[in-house]
């Protein structure tokens, strides 16, 4: 299942867990929460293993761990 995300003017249909991190790594950190909410719910149609988790989870922590939004 799919979910369509938008940020900017810019509309795009995410997916899976990969397309979902490329829009977390294409958008700047401040996106971060607007594509999350948009995604809701479907994030469980997304991401559907452990290492998805940990792809999208990293990217949305940043490497170290510390959360991206200051």
């Amino acid at each position: 299942m799919s979910c369509q995300i938008c940020y900017e003017d810019d509309c795009v249909e995410i997916e899976n867990a990969d397309e979902l991190f490329v829009a977390f790594d294409l958008t700047s950190p401040e996106a971060d929460a607007i594509i999350l909410s948009q995604v809701g719910d479907k994030i469980l149609d997304l991401i559907t293993n452990d290492r998805e988790f940990l792809l999208i989870l990293q990217k949305a922590l940043g490497t170290r761990g510390e959360s991206k939004q200051r």
